[in-house]
């Protein structure tokens, strides 16, 4: 039973569960197209396990949560006590979803960025696989504290921003060859990094007034470092990207890139990201955030002389 005496039984039945698609992954058909296989050609391998792995985590967990609620509400009248005990989670369960996450993190970064015939069903399905994924950890952490699992939540939040500017970039672009299309990707995926850093540094703000005397008390609490931490990694990531797609065409393979929208657009996400980290670098009191404003100013600079 999955009540009562604990049991690695739930954790168990969650791992068959991951490696049997993995395994039905691995068998899917290359090329579909080409053997005549009734499959999609755009959901491959590599796509069907990030699927499998973010939805099946959640339903783990909801379960799970569900089991806490059900305890909850079977402690009226005689059991009132163990209301205020910490909710456990099952042998092996937060190992396991941090592992799920951690391995979410690269497959979504990977599938943001595609470009192709079949870039906008890849890129769209992403963003719901990461907003499962986040939400999974998210129900996680609600129930049980852990540093580890907060982090990698509000990471993989931070992907599924990213997947959903490359998505919306891919449909206002309109069908394309995936060379051309991968500036517009960029930028997309620019726009929601820079959305994220900005999100995470605002939300900090905030959940920093629910602190009693310093100290976390409240969940959201014990997020405001790691708010502040994941808010610098997707304002560092959003230079590296608008660092690539300042240099696109001086590449081999690049283009000139010059539209008035790619320029305006770019220059308004470059703006918001200096204001988002001289925000962060008044209110930590880090130069470290003074510093990546000036590398953002620069690159920027750099974008438009590129283009001008």
């Amino acid at each position: 039973r999955l009540t009562g005496r604990w049991s690695g039984l739930p954790v168990a039945t969650l791992w068959l569960v991951i490696f049997a698609g993995t395994w039905w992954g691995l068998m899917l058909p290359v090329a579909p197209r080409l053997t005549g296989e009734p499959w999609p050609g755009w959901f491959g391998w590599l796509l069907w396990i990030q699927t499998v792995w973010a939805w099946v985590l959640l339903a783990a967990v909801l379960i799970w949560v569900r089991q806490g609620w059900r305890r909850q509400a079977m402690a009226w009248p005689g059991d009132l006590d163990s209301l205020v005990r910490a909710s456990r989670p099952w042998p092996g369960l937060e190992p396991t979803v941090a592992a799920v996450g951690l391995i979410l993190i690269p497959l979504g970064l990977w599938h943001a960025f595609w470009t192709g015939p079949d870039a906008v069903a890849i890129v769209r399905l992403t963003t719901w696989d990461m907003v499962a994924g986040a939400l999974a950890l998210s129900a996680f952490i609600g129930w049980h504290w852990s540093r580890t699992i907060g982090e990698l939540a509000l990471s993989l939040w931070t992907v599924s921003l990213a997947a959903l500017g490359g998505t919306t970039a891919l449909q206002l672009a309109g069908p394309g060859e995936a060379l051309d299309m991968l500036p517009a990707v960029q930028t997309g995926v620019l726009v929601g990094l820079t959305a994220a850093a900005f999100l995470w540094y605002w939300l900090a703000g905030v959940w920093r007034q629910q602190l009693r005397e310093g100290r976390a008390w409240t969940v959201t609490g014990r997020l405001v470092p790691l708010a502040d931490r994941v808010g610098f990694l997707s304002a560092a990531l959003a230079l590296l990207v608008g660092a690539k797609l300042a240099l696109w065409p001086r590449l081999r393979y690049g283009s000139a890139d010059d539209s008035l929208g790619r320029l305006a657009l770019v220059s308004l996400t470059y703006v918001l990201l200096i204001v988002v980290c001289l925000y962060a670098a008044r209110r930590m009191r880090k130069r470290t955030m003074l510093y990546l404003a000036g590398l953002t100013g620069v690159t920027w600079c750099f974008f438009l002389w590129m283009r001008l």
